[in-house]
């Protein structure tokens, strides 16, 4: 769904329960809440979109092995990106 024009993702991404891969790149995302991301998933690929806080993200997020977050404007980090929150 890249370049689609997206603006969200909501609960209605629960349905494909054996979703692995999510390409979401090039849209109007601007953040991402982990409780509508399928437990499935392993791949979430968010590249150039207009994201600038993954707080939401963060909270108990599926197990991915990639998150592709590049040419965002992401502004703060902080410790988002450790092992507190990304359990294997």
């Amino acid at each position: 769904m890249a370049r689609m024009g997206v603006t969200e993702v909501d609960e209605n991404l629960l349905k494909f329960k054996a979703l692995e891969e999510l390409t979401l790149s090039a849209n109007r995302i601007i953040t991402v809440n982990s409780k509508n991301l399928p437990t499935s998933l392993k791949v979430l690929e968010l590249c150039a979109n207009q994201i600038s806080d993954i707080s939401a993200l963060c909270v108990r997020p599926p197990p991915l092995i990639h998150l592709g977050l590049g040419s965002n404007k992401i502004s703060f980090i902080g410790d988002y990106l450790t092992g507190d929150y990304w359990k294997k």
